[in-house]
């Protein structure tokens, strides 16, 4: 399965290069305890509910990344 912005944030997580794609951009991500209630959710859709701390430049950069796993 290929990984992008439109990928839940569970199937992210769960996939060992994705999670460290995450962390990457989004440090401490997996640990905090705000995503299990995301988990569900695609990472297009929680950046919508966090435009300052996901900007459309942070989320391009993750789709880049993630594209390329």
């Amino acid at each position: 399965m290929s990984l992008s912005i439109d990928s839940t944030l569970g199937e992210v997580l769960d996939d060992e290069r994705g999670k460290t794609v995450l962390e990457k951009h989004l440090p401490g991500v997996s640990s905090d305890p705000r995503t299990a209630m995301g988990r569900d959710m695609t990472l297009k859709q929680i950046a919508s509910f966090m435009p300052t701390e996901i900007t459309t430049a942070l989320l391009q950069a993750v789709d880049e990344d993630l594209k390329k796993i």
